[in-house]
């Protein structure tokens, strides 16, 4: 499975989320583009579209942040606190977590301070997606960023095949008591992380994000086929959510292969 592919349908199965591919790009809702090899290819802003109204269909201000951690993980990654001092009591263990991937495609996303941004009015864009359709303006294969999760910083690992390690470390320690990912957690919340593999197969894939990264994001379009529904009668549904879906993304037969 190429890994644009199987990395944005991994992190949607363990976020409900699409994760952004690369995830070093930055993406934002209003963003109007096509689904190409699997990726988003973006091609212009929802407000250069005529009847764009920043009052009715502009973007919220991104929620506050939270200097709290979200950590997902595949069904399959096992995750242990390594190279803690047990020996010595009341010193606390160095700060490193390891996980292990018992099968390929799986993953683990570290999110510190993750906060959405959106739409103020979601239902008053798709009723201007419906009144640029009804004029010619609109493509039905155009997809559009609705929401995103920013994050202050993120660490992400995927393994590329079976039996592959991955070591999260930080500069700080685990306070005793605390299990794998309740240490984690708090490493990640105090300071900053490293990942490193540790793997005779192959490197796998991670990267880290910096303030303002966009991991996660959703997406709408058309349906591509709307049973009893004419364009005719597009005027009469305006506003109906059945008219929309999530596009497919990592689902093109020719995505990426993995570097």
């Amino acid at each position: 499975m190429e890994l644009p592919k199987a990395y944005m349908n991994e992190i949607r199965k363990i976020t409900g989320y699409w994760g952004t591919y690369f995830p070093s790009n930055r993406l934002m809702p209003g963003m109007v583009g096509r689904v190409k090899d699997g990726l988003f290819e973006n091609d212009r802003m929802l407000s250069e579209s005529p009847g764009f109204d920043p009052a009715l269909h502009g973007v919220g201000e991104p929620e506050p942040s939270r200097n709290l951690v979200q950590v997902w993980q595949s069904e399959n990654v096992s995750a242990i606190t390594v190279r803690a001092d047990a020996n010595v009591p009341g010193v606390p263990a160095s700060g490193a977590i390891k996980f292990g991937f018992s099968k390929a495609n799986n993953a683990v996303m570290i999110c510190r301070a993750l906060r959405g941004q959106g739409f103020q009015h979601l239902g008053q864009v798709k009723t201007l997606l419906h009144d640029l359709l009804e004029a010619g303006r609109w493509d039905t294969d155009l997809c559009l960023i609705t929401e995103v999760r920013l994050v202050e910083a993120a660490w992400i690992c995927f393994a590329t095949s079976s039996d592959q390690e991955a070591v999260v470390s930080a500069s700080g320690s685990v306070g005793l008591g605390l299990g794998p990912i309740d240490a984690l957690k708090d490493l990640a919340a105090k300071g900053e992380l490293s990942t490193s593999w540790n793997s005779s197969k192959s490197a796998g894939y991670k990267t880290e994000l910096t303030e303002g990264g966009t991991p996660l994001f959703l997406a709408i379009r058309f349906k591509r086929s709307i049973p009893f529904v004419g364009a005719y009668d597009l005027q009469f549904l305006k506003g109906d959510s059945r008219l929309f879906e999530e596009p497919e993304f990592g689902e093109a037969e020719n995505a990426l292969r993995a570097p």
